[in-house]
């Protein structure tokens, strides 16, 4: 995965930095509880997950490791 994106705050193109954030989502009407892969940037600290189409899909597959195990909680966030 490339990590330059552009930051619309910063107004240029960074090198993003991965973080892992505890959340929560529903999903099938299961509250599911995970780790999050997020891209923030360095140097203002905007989130920028939304523009990195491939933290969606590493997200997604998180949740759906999750859902086939029957657990609700992410104990490998590896996934």
């Amino acid at each position: 995965m490339d990590n330059k994106v552009f930051c619309l705050r910063c107004n240029k193109e960074i090198e993003y930095k991965l973080i892992e954030t505890d959340t929560h989502t529903k999903y099938n009407g299961q509250e599911i509880e995970y780790k999050r892969q997020d891209a923030i940037c360095p140097n203002c600290g905007a989130y920028l997950t939304g523009t990195i189409p491939a933290l969606f899909d590493v997200n997604f597959q998180r949740v759906w490791a999750i859902v086939r195990k029957g657990d609700n909680k992410d104990e490998d966030s590896n996934n």
